[in-house]
This record gives structure tokens, sequence and C-alpha cells, in this order.
């Protein structure tokens, strides 16, 4: 078995190939090269000896697929030079399987037939016979056109690998944008990134927004006052170009915020016009690569950044756009049809209508409800039937809600008689909500608790996209739960609005509020008869809730819609004993206090993420860092609806 163990290239020109060739030697003996590499050329040694001037010709003549090049040599740039490599072969005591090692890789994949063997295997009477391998320079850029093929090792074969071709077909490694520690850079890559997101979430709308990268823009906001405005001013301070106003300059602010819907700023912005669109082909995926210090690269995985939670939704649509200038944009934080959600009678007569539609029952969504205008009201003897039937749960207790303007608990009762229903009824000046208590909620630490979501709902060029945050908090009462003591709101009811005024208000547990993790630790050590994922279990049933609540919702908020205008909407929700939440309301003007550490993580960065995808992705300013910012940020919002679902007069 043989192995090739030395590689010695030496660099000649023409003339001094034939020069030797002509020397005459002897012809049976073998050529010989010391295996000294590192000794010098011109020392002492055995002289070459060549064939004869006919096996020179023939040597001339001859080409291979193994060029090897020696770019410091000066005869190599020489353009009629020729490259003449000697490869050394030596009988070897190694196994098969050991030999035909790796050589030197530099070159193509050579293969030499049985026909035309280049070399001549040694006899045992002649272990060392050497050969000239000549290259012809003019032959090298026709060889790298030839393809490459692929052989299977063999004592008459020699496979290289290709170190260019290998680069070429390595798969890159995917490293996570969390993982990279260089502020500097994620700084620069971070508004390439969430440049491409926001053009892709504005066609999502059909807009395009003209802006000049180049130029940093000035834009005006106004904030007005209540429920916790001094954040508002916290987050649009941050954001690059913005710069705030006074009440007196409001006409010119190109973003206002205030606690309850104005109609004078509504009327202020244009209404949209209904426009036929023309979907568009869904964007493929961005790739990015990092490359440190210029050493080894990698494609960037932007998964963490949570924008797939929109772009990969099945409600996700693309628009062929219109052209907008967003020195001309006017947003508004308030929807005009808000009332279709936050009004506990309009929320019940749209989910009930939305559900008859589609063959659903509207109290698989929430607790029996009438709603009743008068005692004379036929609503109210049917509540009356109801009631007095005794097949229905032991004990009857109702909560009597207001049915307009009214939200974090105020106007709230709780009944158990029949006749102190009528009294309530009678007293009221507006309709009323007789909604059945959920009498086997499930219990924390033996007391009730809610839970607290948020949607976003965008209102832009005529285009409805709901979307559901993923994070939210849990409510919890102050006094253990009983049902015999009706009349104690710290026990049945979870409003920070009623419990801060209980002396054990904080007690339990910090401003009475937990965080999903803690309530997912709650269930994994108390609740062991069946183990309870609450975010797939509970989480995954609310968001559908919330989904279709939006939808029942639309009908309404077309009749009267603004552009550019979106709210954020606070979800309340009971857990009963089975792990089925309940819709309880829809809160307008969910409260923004941060009277709790949970809420302190949980508000603001809800309501940061909110003015990325509502405001940032319209006037396109806030890509840069500044020093309080953290360099990664996660969307948490995820498309639950947008108003083309199932719309397809053309698409492009």
């Amino acid at each position: 078995m043989l192995e090739h163990n030395f590689l010695i290239t030496r660099q000649y020109s023409k003339v001094d190939l034939l020069d030797e060739s002509r020397n005459k030697s002897e012809s049976n003996s073998n050529l010989r090269l010391s295996l000294d590499i590192t000794k010098n050329r011109n020392s002492s040694k055995r002289p070459l000896k060549t064939a004869s001037n006919e096996s020179s010709k023939e040597l001339l003549n001859r080409t291979s697929v193994l060029p090897f090049f020696r770019p410091r040599s000066p005869l190599s740039r020489l353009p009629r030079s020729l490259h003449i490599s000697r490869l050394s072969l030596i009988k070897s005591n190694l196994s098969k399987d050991q030999s035909n090692k790796k050589l030197d890789s530099r070159a193509a994949t050579a293969y030499f037939g049985p026909g035309n063997p280049l070399f001549e295997a040694p006899s045992p009477q002649n272990p060392l016979k050497g050969s000239f391998l000549v290259i012809k320079k003019s032959d090298i850029s026709g060889l790298k056109k030839k393809p490459t093929i692929p052989v299977k090792k063999s004592s008459k074969k020699l496979e290289i690998t290709s170190l260019v071709n290998a680069k070429k077909g390595q798969k890159l490694e995917k490293l996570s944008i969390k993982d990279i520690k260089d502020r500097l850079w994620l700084s620069k890559k971070r508004g390439v990134i969430i440049r491409d997101f926001y053009a892709i979430l504005a066609k999502s709308n059909g807009m395009k927004i003209q802006h000049n990268p180049d130029l940093v823009q000035s834009f005006k906001y106004y904030i007005g006052k209540g429920n916790n405005s001094k954040l508002i001013k916290q987050l649009m301070s941050r954001r690059m170009g913005w710069s705030r106003i006074k009440l007196g300059e409001i006409q010119t602010a190109n973003f206002v915020w205030t606690e309850w819907i104005e109609d004078s700023i509504l009327q202020s912005l244009y209404l949209s016009e209904k426009i036929e669109y023309t979907l568009d082909t869904l964007p493929k995926a961005n790739t990015y690569h990092y490359r440190p210090n210029n050493s080894r690269r990698f494609i960037l995985d932007t998964s963490p950044l949570g924008f797939n939670k929109i772009i990969s939704s099945t409600s996700f649509k693309q628009i062929k756009p219109y052209f907008f200038q967003p020195s001309t944009l006017r947003v508004y934080n308030k929807i005009s049809g808000n009332h279709n959600l936050s009004n506990k009678k309009e929320l019940f007569i749209n989910l009930n209508s939305y559900c008859r539609a589609r063959k659903k029952h509207v109290f698989d969504y929430v607790p029996i409800t009438f709603h009743i205008t008068s005692l004379k009201d036929p609503k109210y003897h049917e509540f009356e039937k109801y009631f007095r039937n005794k097949d229905n749960k032991p004990k009857s207790i109702w909560i009597l809600k207001p049915g307009e303007n009214t939200n974090r608990g105020s106007g709230i009762t709780i009944c158990t008689d029949l006749d102190q229903i009528k009294q309530e009824i009678a007293g009221m000046w507006h309709t009323v909500i007789i909604q059945k208590y959920i009498e086997n909620p499930f219990l924390v630490y033996k007391r009730k608790f809610d839970i607290r979501c948020y949607a976003l709902i965008t209102c832009y060029n005529g285009i409805i996209q709901g979307y559901y945050y993923n994070e939210g908090y849990i409510r919890t009462s102050s006094k253990p739960f009983n049902l015999q003591n009706i009349d104690n709101l710290y026990i049945h009811l979870t409003n920070d609005a009623v419990q801060k005024h209980c002396d054990d208000y904080g007690k339990y547990e910090s401003g009475n509020k937990m965080s999903y993790g803690e309530l997912q630790k709650y269930l994994d050590v108390y609740y062991t008869s069946r183990p309870v994922n609450f975010m797939e279990e509970v989480g995954t049933k609310i968001k559908k809730i919330v989904k279709d609540t939006i939808k029942c919702a639309v009908p309404g908020i077309k009749k009267r819609m603004f552009s550019h205008t979106f709210e954020i909407f606070g979800y309340d929700f009971l857990l009963d004993e089975e792990f089925k939440p309940w819709l309880l309301e829809v809160n307008t003007n969910p409260c923004l206090e941060l009277s709790s550490s949970h809420l302190a993580r949980i508000i603001p960065s809800m309501l940061d993420n909110a003015f990325q995808l509502a405001i940032d992705s319209l006037f396109q300013n806030n890509f840069s860092l500044k020093n309080d910012m953290p360099a990664i940020t996660e969307n948490k919002f995820e498309l639950v609806y947008h108003s083309l679902e199932g719309y397809v007069p053309n698409i492009n």
C-alpha cells in the first residue's frame, strides 16, 4: 500500500526546463530529492537525474489538475512560466485503513486512472521513484471552470478537499440577538431591524410612510391630566424628535393623549374613507448577520424581539399601500366607537348578536346576564322568572352594575333578595346589568382574585387591527372568601379602587398584586390534583375571548371611524374551580397607577410596547438607543384580528 508523504513544489521557466532535460544522465537511475526540505537547495547533494529528451517533451504536453502556487515566488508572475511539482512516493508499511490520508489541502480533486497513470508503483528493488508534474499556467483558468468529480478513495485516486468550496457550502450557525453584548453594534443593527419591521407593520394598514432616514424630523405631542399622565410624559420624552406642547397648541400636535374621549379632538381628525383594498403577498423573512471583529459570521436570530407574534399570525395581512407624510399625521389615543366594548350594555348586546350569528352561546363567555331598563321592561320579568326557579343555583347571588359609563367597581352592589334587587333598580337613573355571581371561584390562599389583561385596537387608514398583550397580573382580595358575608366588598370585589381602602390592603401581596409566574408557582405547589399550565390552559382561552369581543365590536366601530386612532383596553376575568375564565368587563380607561412592584414592571412595558406599534411605526423616529433604554425589548402584543380577514376582492 502506498502513501504520499511529501509534496514539494518547484518553479522553472520553460528554457531552464529544456536545458536541464538535455543534460545527459543515467537513464535507468531513479530521480531522487532530498527529503530534508529545510536544507539549502544549493548545498551539496546528488545531482538531479532527468529523463531522456523524448520523455521531457512528453512531460511538456502533460497537464494536471493539481496546480500548486507559491505566490511569493517572482517566477509565478511570469506569463510563460511553468509550475513543476515533484511528488515523492515511498513504500508504506501502514495498514489499508490508515493509507491515503489527507495531503496539504490546496487544490481540487484529482483522479489518476489506470489507463494513463501519472506515477508508477515502486518495486521492491526500486523503492523510490519520482516523476515530474508539469502544469501549464494558461490552463489554470480553464481548470477552475471544470466541475469537481467526487470519487471514492483508492490507491490510484487522490482526493483533496477544496477549502474555498468548503467555506461556500458551510452552513452558518444562528446566534440569538440576546447573547450579543456589543451595545454599540446593537444600537446600529437595532435601527435596521426595527425600521424593517415598522415598514411591514405600516403596510398591514395599507400605508407607506415617506420617511427620510437621514433627516431627524420634529413632532409634537400633548398629554392631558389624569390616570398617571406623568408616566405617559416620561415614555414620550424618551422618544427622539418629540417635544411636548401645552393645551393652547393642541391643534398642532401630532399625537394627543387624554384620559377620557373628547369629541372635539375627534372632530379635528378626518373620517376614514371607504377604500377598495388590494391584498399583497406576505413579506419574506429578513435575514441579518453578525460578524464580530471580522471573524466568524453568524445568522442573527431575531425571534427574541417577538415580531413573529404579529407577522406570523394567521390574521396578518399585507395591503398595497397609500403614501403618507409623517408630518401630516395626527394620532389620538381614543377610538370613536370604544363604547361598543367598554359599555357593559353595548358589550353584552354586541356579544349576544355575534354569538347568535355564529350559533354560539353568549353565556359561554359571560355569566348569565340580563340588561334591564326599568321594572316594566320585559327583560325584568324574564329575570324574575329565572330568579324564582328553584332548579338554578342553590344560592341566588346577583351583581348589579350600571349599564353605562362606569368602571373601577363604581356603582356595583351584591344582592340575594328579590325585593332588594327591585329597590336598587327603582333608584337607578340609568339602565342596569344584572349578572349571576360566580359562586365557585378558584381561590388563591383562600381568597378571591381576578385577572387583568390588556388589548390594543388600532384604526389606521380604515383598517382595524386587534392585539392581545401576553402578560397581565392578578388582583387579590384582602379578606378570605365567604359567601355568608355578602355585604363586605373587600371579600367579593378585587378592584384596586375598592381594596385600597381596606386595612389589610398589601398584607399578603404587595399592592394585592401577583404575577402570572407567582400564580403558576401556587398551582404547582398547592394544586396537585392535576397539573395546570396557566398560560396554556387559561391564557389561550382568555385570548380567544378577547379576539371574539373585538370582532363583535367592529361593526359598531366602523359606523363612525376616524383616522388615525388607537386605544388600550383593560379586560377583567374571573376564574372558576374548573379553570374556566369568565369575562367580567372591559375598561376604556384602565388604571395605570404603579401601586406595586409588579405594576411598575408590567404597565410601563405594556405602554411602551403599545406606543411602538401605534406611534413609532408611523413616525419612525425611535431607532437609536439612549443610555437608560434596554438594548433588547420583546414585543408581547400578539395580532388576533385584522378587519380584512376573509376579504379577498383582489390579490396581486
